[in-house]
């Protein structure tokens, strides 16, 4: 309700430009720049998405130290589903369980390149975005197992869990050009619907406190 009343002070319209998987343009008519700002830092900070949590190296003799495998790990970005809930906000208070962490295994021998699409996951839901990102070489006998626990987070919490590239420009702020480019395993369209849902939660929340204040 209150976010209805938000936008009505602008009468913001949509006008879609471009609308492919990963990439979304579009106008917005009538807004201004600080509702495009809020728009814009709401999709970069707020919106989920899936990352490597804990990364456990059982057996590492590849040239890379382990240090260097986990962090090229931690960068990969994961497929997303909505059937998982963020880990600090799930039943198991933190411990990790199946409705908030997804498991994959990744175990080889030498003499081979190791992929992201070597990945096994616990969910065939969530995996790499791509099968083509490598990890490590391995020569003859040389041994290498991990495994991964991925869970969603926002950028807010860390880098490695960026969704997109949200920008905006104008020679007329009556006419807002919003581009959205996903570097996630989440479609552009529902990165900007998440933000919406995230606005409509924290202005509902605002509205709340203000109605509280004003019954006292």
């Amino acid at each position: 309700m209150f976010l209805k009343i938000f936008l009505l002070l602008f009468y913001m319209e949509f006008e879609k430009i471009k609308d492919e998987k990963n990439y979304l343009e579009f106008n917005l008519i009538n807004s201004n720049e600080t509702l495009a700002n809020t728009i814009r830092r709401t999709i970069i900070t707020s919106v989920p998405v899936f990352a490597a949590d804990k990364i456990e190296i059982i057996e590492n003799d590849s040239p890379m130290y382990d240090e260097t495998i986990a962090h090229r790990i931690a960068m990969i970005p994961f497929t997303y589903s909505d059937n998982y809930i963020k880990k600090d906000k799930c039943e198991c208070k933190g411990k990790g369980c199946n409705k908030c962490t997804v498991t994959l295994i990744v175990k080889k021998k030498g003499k081979a390149n190791v992929y992201s699409g070597d990945f096994k996951s616990s969910d065939k839901n969530i995996v790499p975005v791509s099968n083509n990102i490598l990890i490590t070489k391995l020569e003859e006998n040389m041994n290498f197992e991990i495994e991964i626990s991925v869970i969603l987070g926002t950028q807010k919490e860390h880098s490695k869990f960026q969704n997109s590239i949200a920008s905006f420009s104008y020679d007329n702020p009556d006419k807002i050009t919003f581009k959205i480019k996903s570097i996630s395993g989440r479609n552009a369209k529902d990165i900007l619907l998440a933000s919406i849902d995230i606005l409509k939660e924290k202005l509902s929340e605002f509205e709340n406190q203000i109605r509280q204040k004003n019954s006292k």
